[in-house]
């Protein structure tokens, strides 16, 4: 159940400024991926050693969906994990499907992850599909969309979930929202995929199971039969960090991207992840159950808050020092972590009246008990929990 880090191997070279040539048993033969406004891309079909097959003597056939953004995945600490406690582990039937997003908003074009590092990781998971996009344009369009994002004309609910989206949302196609938009076209084009596979090897899926790029798994997940043996007609869900659904329930995926092609006008829809999850689960007719994946934490950028949030609710049995040294080996060896629990356990404090009345609650102290908890190269950190001011 320990992790432990993949042998580097020699990167092969791309094929295109699109696609990623990431295995050398690819194919010919390509399948176009139809998706509303950008340029139509396709997927490279990689064929696997072992071809996917319904035999059950060899447990469910799983396709393993892995998107998002790049930035993170490209981390050995992440792919490696991938790979070793959830590809292995969750079937002896399982297989990868990769939609990796290169365009970054925090990145810009300069700042984009290489290739060759993009293809080393693709080579560790050994997707039977992959799609990569470069840019925004190719994945989806909001300008050429017929549907337009008004935080004015969307369910309450939707707000105030997160501080940040108070007043991020209330742009007109707000970037938060694109990136909302951003992972439901990812689940919807694994969906394709899926798809395809099953067309091509004569074969039916017994669960889709849709994990991000930015997580770590740092124990072994429990087999899908298992798991679909003890919550049937269920789809199990940690936030939005891992979702497991049966074939048949695979709309929780595609529901909202599906509406928002349909869509013409103002999105009456929901726009936070959790909560377009939960939306799609419904129209399936499968409970969604909200089921503890101990085994995975989200990863992100060590000189942003929400990594040290994440290690601090993460229930994968580690202590807070001990996720943040699985997580950022390197950079939490210059950190203060035990000054970082305990100004996390201060912003617990700071809250109603007590910020008002305790000089400790102050936002200039809290701050700078975070700087000086931090990592030494994060000089311009950006501060969790400043928002209870």
């Amino acid at each position: 159940g320990v992790l432990k880090m993949a042998p580097g191997s020699a990167a092969m070279s791309p094929v295109s400024a699109f696609l990623l040539l990431a295995l050398p048993t690819l194919t010919t033969s390509l399948k176009n991926v139809a998706h509303s406004g950008g340029s139509p891309l396709q997927a490279h079909k990689h064929t696997p050693h072992v071809l996917p097959s319904n035999d059950k003597n060899k447990g469910p056939l799983v396709a393993v969906c892995v998107v998002g953004l790049v930035r993170n995945f490209v981390d050995p600490i992440v792919h490696t994990s991938i790979k070793q406690n959830l590809l292995d582990k969750i079937s002896d039937n399982a297989y990868a499907i990769t939609i990796l997003k290169r365009y970054d908003d925090h990145l810009g074009d300069k700042g984009m992850v290489s290739k060759k590092k993009i293809n080393h990781a693709l080579r560790v998971i050994r997707p039977i599909r992959s799609i990569i996009y470069d840019k925004e344009e190719q994945d989806f369009s909001l300008s050429a969309s017929s549907c337009h994002y008004d935080a004015e004309s969307v369910p309450k609910t939707n707000m105030g979930v997160y501080y940040s989206w108070k007043n991020a949302m209330k742009q007109p196609n707000p970037p938060l929202f694109r990136n909302s938009l951003g992972q439901m076209k990812g689940a919807w084009d694994c969906v394709q995929q899926v798809k395809d596979v099953e067309k091509q090897y004569n074969v039916t899926f017994d669960a889709v199971f849709r994990g991000r790029t930015d997580s770590v798994w740092v124990k072994p997940v429990k087999p899908a039969k298992e798991l679909m043996q003890k919550t049937p007609k269920s789809i199990l869900h940690w936030w939005d960090m891992a979702i497991l659904a049966p074939r048949n329930a695979t709309g929780i995926f595609t529901h909202f991207y599906d509406g928002w092609t349909k869509c013409k006008g103002s999105w009456k829809g929901r726009s936070v992840p959790e909560m377009e999850w939960e939306d799609g689960a419904m129209t399936t007719g499968h409970a969604y159950v909200k089921y503890d994946f101990p085994q995975v934490v989200k990863r992100t950028s060590i000189c942003k808050g929400r990594a040290i949030w994440n290690c601090q609710i993460n229930v994968a049995g580690l202590s807070f020092e001990q996720c943040l040294m699985a997580l950022y080996p390197e950079d939490a060896k210059t950190m203060d972590i035990k000054l970082a629990q305990k100004t996390l356990a201060l912003l617990d404090k700071c809250k109603g009246n007590e910020k008002l009345t305790n000089p400790n609650c102050k936002k200039e102290h809290v701050i700078g008990l975070w700087r000086k908890s931090y990592p030494k190269k994060c000089t311009d950190a950006v501060i969790p929990g400043t928002e209870v001011w």
